[in-house]
């Protein structure tokens, strides 16, 4: 089985719970909270409030 596939969705751990994003939701970013920016694109936190209503959702997660 694919490492990147999901079958079962878990409560998030994230200890920023006013986030939600995918990466924060499935616990990518949540198992680093001392994580700091690697690029000078990376979005903050208020730029992705803005703009992550607009993404798609993936079509895996739509099942």
């Amino acid at each position: 089985m694919s490492q990147s596939c999901v079958t079962t969705l878990f409560p998030s751990n994230s200890r920023v719970s006013a986030c939600d994003c995918l990466a924060h939701r499935f616990g990518n970013a949540a198992d680093r909270p001392d994580r700091v920016r690697q690029y000078p694109s990376d979005m903050t936190d208020a730029e992705w409030q803005v703009v992550r209503d607009a993404m798609p959702v993936p079509a895996w997660l739509e099942g």
